[in-house]
């Protein structure tokens, strides 16, 4: 796998001096290294995500979803109800795994969507976690971030775009979905925790 901003970093170097060839290859590299980072803490979480094994520069090796034919299609590129499953049930498992990296792993996938999905041996596996960030839990305002973790605001707005992308694809592929309000309200599990309450009722724009 190569980061896939790996292409636009890159370019053609012929046409770019060594200093910028070098520092172009540098912070593709940085990038590749942060994903590779992210899905390792998320797969020994227990995150349904490939194994990532190696990474070297650009490029990283991590476990291959699919068989001698080719690789496992995307969610995208499936017709659930075809198959044999309740879009609903499989909707349902996928913001369940989304509940674990937000609540347990203090994660916003950042992408999540059905193109970072795939769909292997009846299972869903996540991928693309390059826009994926930890978001900052040891303050109650939600405009502090601390080191690399994101402030709560910012986590918020990646969060909703998250599950906004996730119920339309299933409600405009299948018909289906579950209330938005009501998923966001389960999702930062309100009646449980104050950690959000602020963050949630100013509804930041």
């Amino acid at each position: 796998y190569h980061t896939c901003h790996r292409n636009r970093l890159l370019g053609s170097t012929s046409s770019r001096s060594s200093i910028k060839s070098a520092m172009a290859v540098q912070f593709a590299s940085s990038l590749a290294l942060t994903e590779f980072d992210q899905m390792v803490y998320l797969h020994e979480k227990g995150v349904p995500c490939p194994y990532p094994s190696d990474q070297q520069d650009y490029a990283f090796i991590m476990e291959y979803y699919g068989n001698d034919t080719g690789p496992s299609p995307l969610l995208k590129d499936v017709n659930l109800k075809e198959i044999g499953y309740d879009p609903i049930s499989i909707l349902e498992q996928l913001l369940d795994i989304y509940y674990f990296m937000f609540n347990k792993c203090q994660l916003v996938h950042g992408d999540f969507s059905e193109h970072n999905i795939i769909w292997h041996d009846d299972q869903l596996k996540i991928i693309d976690f390059l826009q994926s960030r930890k978001y900052n839990v040891s303050s109650h305002s939600p405009y502090a971030s601390h080191g690399e973790r994101i402030d709560k605001v910012r986590a918020f707005k990646m969060l909703e775009k998250d599950i906004s992308s996730t119920l339309t694809h299933f409600l405009k592929k299948y018909g289906a979905s579950f209330d938005y309000e009501e998923v966001m309200i389960n999702m930062l599990d309100l009646d449980q925790s104050d950690l959000w309450e602020q963050t949630y009722e100013t509804k930041v724009t």
